[in-house]
């Protein structure tokens, strides 16, 4: 959370630090579980990692299969 809120850049002048950020749902489930969190945690990392793209994302990257 600290590294993508830094990564992010927003600025809390109450907090003195970055702000916290939400969670992106690149994988498009409206479900906050634990699978569908450490999905859409993989591709922030990969994201933050120049590694994805979202624009790039298809239908058929996105598993239901849970």
């Amino acid at each position: 959370m600290d590294r993508y809120s830094e990564w992010c850049g927003e600025w809390s002048e109450k907090k003195q630090g970055w702000k916290w950020q939400k969670l992106p749902n690149f994988m498009g489930i409206e479900t906050h579980d634990a699978f569908n969190d450490c999905q859409n945690t993989l591709k922030t990392m990969q994201k933050m990692a120049g590694l994805f793209n979202e624009e790039q994302l298809t239908a058929e990257d996105i598993s239901l299969d849970f």
